[in-house]
């Protein structure tokens, strides 16, 4: 389902739902320990972030990369 609204903001060029959707998309890979590939998912929602300012997906890109490295240690 996060997929197919990730495809859907792409072709439409939503930033919005496009850093949404790598937000959830990173969140339930953090929550299915894949670690690597959430943080690279959450990076891609952040730097979406940042580049847009879109402030509420940017604290919580923030949030979960700080739960990311808060269960790997670093």
């Amino acid at each position: 389902m996060i997929n197919s609204a990730l495809e859907k903001a792409l072709e439409i060029n939503d930033q919005y739902y496009i850093a949404t959707s790598y937000l959830s998309l990173g969140l339930i890979q953090l929550r299915q320990e894949q670690y690597n590939v959430s943080k690279k998912t959450l990076t891609k929602a952040l730097n979406i972030s940042e580049n847009y300012n879109l402030k509420s997906s940017k604290i919580e890109a923030f949030k979960y990369l700080s739960e990311l490295h808060e269960k790997i240690g670093d």
